[in-house]
């Protein structure tokens, strides 16, 4: 009788030591995750902190082909809503833009122009990990303006000659204009999804998006 008891308390002390030791590396396991969590998190809302600004890039051609060339410089301004990782994108961009082209009613024949635009656009933004930021810009918010004062119009490329009152065609030149550089920005703007290995340090953000690598400036107010 003496030995069934022993066993029995044996046998239920080895279940208790086997429970015990799944229960020690349970606790373990969830403190390690709850650490990776903390961490992940802690590092996301450093980021989350660190893009609060309003930060202006360097000239990027956004087209460069028959038709013209186009460059874009762009003022972002990132702005967080409290108690969050990500709020309100801005985006202000100065744009400028050439072109060469004939006239197809030969009043000023072979033409070459340079014009200035302004871009803006808004959205949402969040940073989901330490180094990444999702963003969203909505296609509706994207509003092209071409400066009719901006647009210059040339002498013709082949003769050098100084062209003639172009009055009665220069808006027709605009809104095609218009027309390719809206195209050229919401082609820009709709691919900025995803902001990869993202770092500031010094008042410069670094980022990837597209395959391609961006540098913006923190702009400080004085």
């Amino acid at each position: 009788m003496h030995t069934k008891h022993f066993f029995l308390f044996e046998c239920f002390n080895t279940i208790n030591r086997q429970n015990n030791l799944i229960m020690r590396k349970l606790i373990l396991t969830v403190s390690a995750i709850a650490t990776l969590l903390f961490t992940a998190c802690d590092q996301t809302s450093k980021l989350a902190s660190k893009m609060e600004g309003t930060w202006t890039g360097t000239p990027t051609s956004l087209s460069n082909d028959i038709a013209g060339s186009t460059t874009i410089i762009e003022t972002v301004s990132f702005t967080r809503i409290e108690k969050t990782d990500g709020g309100i994108i801005d985006v202000v961009a100065a744009i400028s833009a050439t072109s060469s082209a004939a006239d197809d009613n030969d009043a000023i024949g072979t033409y070459t122009l340079t014009a200035a635009a302004e871009a803006t656009a808004s959205g949402t933004w969040k940073a989901i990990e330490g180094d990444e930021v999702s963003v969203t810009i909505d296609p509706a918010s994207i509003v092209v303006k071409v400066d009719p004062d901006g647009v210059d119009i040339n002498a013709d490329i082949f003769t050098g000659e100084m062209l003639p009152s172009v009055d009665s065609i220069k808006p027709e030149i605009i809104r095609q204009l218009q027309e390719r550089i809206q195209r050229d920005v919401m082609t820009r703007f709709i691919n900025i999804r995803h902001l990869d290995d993202v770092k500031v340090n010094n008042d410069i953000l670094r980022f990837e998006t597209d395959n391609k690598d961006f540098t913006m400036s923190l702009q400080h107010s004085y």
